[in-house]
């Protein structure tokens, strides 16, 4: 081989390792640029939908302490929010996170359905103590169980967004 065909083999290599050298830094800021996008859609979601469900807890605690329809109006105005907030992303959840809020939002419904049983019979005049007991027992429980389901969902919203 002659200096001239090894000066340009050498160029020629030069050229191919600078070309293959920014095609994989493009795929590879490009593929890194993507996966920052979900991480950060994610990290915005759960936020979000923590936030959600943080105020849907406030208004069941303030629900709880006074059972009128001011209040259960507030509180299923912050449900059916939030509801609305987990189909419509559902495409970006976890399908076990998603499958988690469902089960913390059945327990917020039962709570409100409940709730709206209690009013309602709290308005009736031959209503027993003990059938309004029985009613608060149950919503008390409710009301555990959505509290428990999101101590559990928080833990592992912290494993996401980590």
């Amino acid at each position: 081989m002659t200096n001239y065909e090894t000066l340009l083999v050498g160029i020629l290599s030069g050229l191919v390792g600078v070309v293959v050298g920014s095609f994989s830094t493009y795929f590879f800021n490009k593929k890194y640029f993507h996966f920052s996008l979900i991480t950060e859609s994610k990290f915005k979601l759960y936020s979000f939908l923590w936030k959600d469900l943080s105020n849907l807890k406030k208004q069941g605690k303030i629900l709880w302490r006074d059972a009128s329809s001011i209040n259960l109006r507030s509180f299923s105005k912050v449900f059916f929010k939030l509801e609305d907030s987990i189909e419509n992303n559902r495409l970006i959840l976890d399908e076990e996170d998603y499958y988690e809020l469902k089960k913390i939002i059945k327990k917020f419904k039962e709570f409100k359905i409940g709730k709206k049983i209690l009013i309602q019979r709290r308005q009736q005049t031959d209503i027993s103590p003990e059938d309004i007991y029985g009613l608060i027992n149950t919503n008390s429980k409710y009301k555990e169980q959505y509290e428990d389901l999101m101590k559990n969902i928080l833990i592992k919203f912290k494993r996401r967004i980590n």
